[in-house]
Parts: C-alpha cells; structure tokens; sequence
C-alpha cells in the first residue's frame, strides 16, 4: 500500500561529519570565483572537511541524472558558491546554514524544477544574508538566475515586515504588493518561495513559541492558499498541517487523536477496497497501475468540520482510494480507460447520489483533471479517484508539473498563470486594498459557473450576474440555471448560463 503522505517523504539533509584532520588546504581559486574578493576570501578560509562535504552534497544534487553535462556543472557551481557564501553561518537548530538552500533545492528538484530554479533556490539567501551581490550572481550564473534571486529575495523580506509593529501596517501591505508583482514576473519566484518556506516551516520547532504561530498563521493565511491556487498539492496540504499543529495545536492534537482512534478500522476497510479493486483491474486486463490510499489530512478535516458543522463521521471524503492508470496496453485511449474503470468501480459498490465530479470534461482551471466517485464500503463512505499517471502528476505539482513536459511549457503555463498577471493591471488606491483583493479574488474560495459556451469561468467569491454583464463577459439577457435572475444575483458553484 502506497499512502499518499509518504510519496513526499524527502529525507533531511545531514551535514557530514567532520574528519579528524581538520588540515588547512591551499588550492587553487576556480577561475570563476577570481575578481570576486568576497569567494575569494571565503575560499582562503576552506579545510579539509569543508572539501568533503561540498563534494557530498554536489552529489546529491546531482544524483537524479535528469541534466545535461552543462547543467550538472552549473549545479555543483552553485553548491559551491552557497557554500562559501554561507561558510561558518548556523542555522538556529545549530546546522550548517548550507542544510537549508541545500533543502530547498531538493524540493524544487522533486517536482522537477528546471536547472535554472534549481541554482536559483541554491542561492536564495546569499544576497540578503552574505556580502555575495546580484551582480556577482549574474557574472556567475546569468540572467535567469539573477531575475528569480532577486524575486525571491523582495520575498524574503515579507516576513520581517509582517511581524513588526502595527504601525508598519502600510509598509507590510505595500511589500506584500511588490511581492505579488515580482512574483508575476517569473512564475518559478512563486515555486521557489513556496519550497523556502515548506523547508522553514518543516524545521520551526527551533524558532520561540511566539514566533513558531505568528510564521504559522502567515502561513495559512497566505502562502498555504497560494500553493493551492497554484494546484500545488504537495506543498498545500504539508504547509497547512505543519501550520495547523503550530497555529492552533489544541485542535491539531484533538482531530489527531480522533483519526489514530480510527485508524484500524481505516486500514482494514482501505486494504479491503484494495483487494477488490486489484482484482477487478486484472480482469479488464489492465496490467499498469498503481493504487494509493490514505486518509483526509488533519487541517481539512477540521476545516470541513468547522464548515459544515459535522463530527468527523459526517466527512464523505475521510478515506479515498486513489488508481492512478499507467502504460495503456488495451485497445482504449487513455481518457475512456477511466470511465470503463469508473464503471466497474459502481459495480463493485453503491456509489453515493451526486458524489460524482467528472473533472475530465471539465478540469479545473489550474490543469486538474481526475473522476471522483464517492462510494459505501463496508457501510462507510470512501471516495474513489481515478486519472491516468500524467493527470496524476499534474495534480500534484499543478504549474510546476509543466517541467516534465518540456515541449510546451512556456504555452501552458503562459495561460495558466494569466491570473498572476492580471494583477499588474489592477488600479487600485493603496497596497491595502490591493492587498484585500489579492485575498478576496485570488486566495479566496472561488466559484466555478459554465458559461454559455460551455467554458468554466472561475469568478471570485461574491461575483454577482450585475459584475459579469459590467465587465463585458455576459450580455444582461443571460438566465442562470433556466430562471432569470437580478444583476443582483450572487453567483453560485455549478450555475449553468444560458
């Protein structure tokens, strides 16, 4: 069994130990480093140990295979620069500062990250830490490099800002607009951000109380969403549980306690289901595939039981079964696959009335695309979620998935993150309110209606049938769902208009 917790397991990053001969070594400067004073001086300071461990941690960034020649010796360059930017800085749990750009180049490198994010997310702190400068960066790495750095590094102040007093309120909101605006200058800014802060929030039990649920709430409050906005699953749902256990930890290790009460019966009816779906594979004569299982993660739990005020018993969605359809060998396209194994799946079980969310015709607007089937198991609910291992993918990585398809990136991802974009046009008064709309029309809850041509149109929470004739995107003779409606009409999830 495959738990879908563990399939983002990446191991921390251990400093090497050091040897006993801690001998002073005099070697050459790399001729890349030479005119550079600050690396120069840094690598006066090397030793023996210091060698090693940069030679082990290249090999780890390394290791993946999936670069060229080139790139490999742009990475281990990188490795190499970080380390001596950051030589004799320690992270507050005592680490070499190195574990963490180290960390974060190893989340971006497990959802694929091109080269170019990847040395970026080695070097993201040593302009703001170090005496390294853009303009060493870009001697050193280029351009590309120096956009994303400089990005993330307008970023990194966000924090800071955040938590000072009240009366930075406007300077907290107007550098929360510049990072909104250097983000939607270079998609990989937001990718880059996000992985700085899953590694930071991964290691926050060394920060003081008062900081850990300050850092946590900021977290839910803003990048937990964004993650989400972007379909960045993996970040999402490890961002919001390590939030939520600092944030509100009362109910973190309440909801806890109820699902490990439960956890056998879980397992057994999981391991079950398994059973029955296995079988029922082979005998459609599907070969390639895989099965992952778990239960709903510890924040949404609570959310859905905070929303619709339910014990956990009443959550639909509390065990899913995830198929995820691989190297199709039947006479069937990729997309039929999965509805001739939505079908046997309700032969199998009595699926559950409108359960059933059919995101192959209509995906969602960051690229998601799977069936959703809620059925009785064992007189309990569990939901059945069946794609094919490049929907899979996608519904992990959401936008950064478009690395593992390089052939069209730039295209598809130019038209996902137009809503990124659109904020440079935004004319508002002030950071704060556009701040407010950032919140309230990018990371809040959305509504998803189909318009008259069949599209989903993806509105923010709010948007009335008066907003979308205003704008220009319905004519006022539009009805919702068959009936007319006001220009007062809140749009609603699922309105048809015709």
């Amino acid at each position: 069994m495959v738990c879908w917790s563990e399939s983002f397991a990446i191991q921390p990053v251990q400093p090497v130990q050091p040897v006993n001969n801690r001998g002073k070594v005099f070697s050459d400067r790399p001729d890349y480093i030479r005119g550079i004073r600050f690396l120069e001086e840094k690598h006066d300071m090397l030793w023996n140990d210091d060698y090693k461990m940069i030679g082990y941690y290249s090999d780890i960034i390394c290791s993946g295979g999936v670069f060229s020649d080139y790139e490999n010796e742009q990475l281990m360059k990188a490795v190499y620069v970080s380390y001596l930017s950051h030589l004799n800085h320690y992270r507050y749990s005592g680490e070499p500062y190195i574990t963490h750009p180290l960390s974060v180049a190893l989340i971006l490198a497990s959802s694929r990250a091109d080269c170019v994010t990847i040395v970026a997310g080695l070097l993201h702190d040593t302009v703001e830490d170090t005496d390294l400068t853009f303009r060493d960066i870009f001697i050193l790495f280029g351009y590309d490099v120096v956009k994303i750095v400089e990005g993330e590094t307008k970023v990194s102040k966000l924090p800071k800002m955040r938590r000072g007093k009240d009366t930075l309120k406007r300077d907290q909101d107007e550098n929360l607009m510049k990072m909104f605006i250097a983000m939607s200058d270079d998609w990989r800014i937001v990718i880059l951000k996000l992985a700085d802060r899953l590694h930071n929030m991964r290691t926050l039990q060394y920060m003081s109380p008062p900081k850990q649920v300050e850092i946590a709430k900021e977290t839910l409050i803003l990048f937990a969403p964004l993650a989400h906005r972007l379909g960045l699953w993996m970040y999402k749902v490890e961002l919001e549980d390590l939030s939520f256990r600092y944030a509100y930890p009362e109910e973190y290790f309440d909801v806890s306690r109820r699902v490990e009460n439960r956890k056998e019966l879980f397992e057994e009816n999981l391991e079950f289901a398994e059973k029955q779906i296995r079988s029922c594979l082979r005998s459609m004569d599907i070969r390639s595939y895989e099965i992952q299982m778990r239960t709903k993660t510890i924040y949404s739990i609570w959310r859905k039981m905070r929303d619709n005020s339910c014990n956990i018993e009443g959550i639909l969605d509390l065990m899913a079964i995830r198929i995820i359809l691989k190297e199709n060998t039947t006479p069937f396209d990729d997309i039929s696959m999965c509805y001739l194994v939505l079908g046997q799946v309700h032969r199998l079980w009595t699926p559950l009335p409108k359960t059933l969310k059919d995101y192959l015709s209509h995906p969602k607007p960051n690229g998601y695309k799977s069936l959703h089937t809620t059925v009785l198991i064992n007189g309990y609910p569990v939901e059945i979620q069946i794609r094919t291992a490049e929907m899979h993918y996608v519904a992990e990585w959401g936008t950064a998935a478009h690395w593992a398809y390089k052939s069209d990136v730039s295209n598809r991802v130019s038209e996902e993150m137009l809503w990124l974009r659109e904020i440079k046009e935004w004319e508002v008064e002030s950071p704060s309110i556009f701040m407010e709309r950032v919140r309230n029309e990018l990371l809040g809850t959305r509504t998803f209606v189909f318009g008259p041509n069949g599209d989903i149109m993806n509105l923010a929470r709010g948007t009335t049938l008066g907003d979308l004739v205003e704008g220009g995107l319905l004519t006022d003779h539009v009805m919702v769902n068959g009936v007319c409606q006001s220009l007062g009409y809140k749009m609603k999830n699922g309105d048809l208009l015709i």
